[in-house]
């Protein structure tokens, strides 16, 4: 999306639905961070489910 934004997204075709993953990723000079969720379906009833959540920070000196 741009420079210090990421969109991730992994999508999986399985027998009678499909299912996934899907991310935000959000990077600074010393702080960063991630969200994503876990998605799928089996045909008619879908599911969301929160998957992850990562805060990252750089110790030292940044470039």
């Amino acid at each position: 999306m741009s420079r210090r934004v990421s969109l991730l997204n992994e999508t999986y075709i399985v027998d009678g639905g499909f299912g996934g993953l899907a991310g935000l990723r959000i990077a600074a000079a010393r702080l960063s961070g991630s969200i994503g969720i876990l998605y799928g379906t089996d045909g008619e009833d879908g599911i969301v489910v929160p998957a992850y959540l990562e805060v990252t920070y750089r110790f030292g000196k940044v470039k």
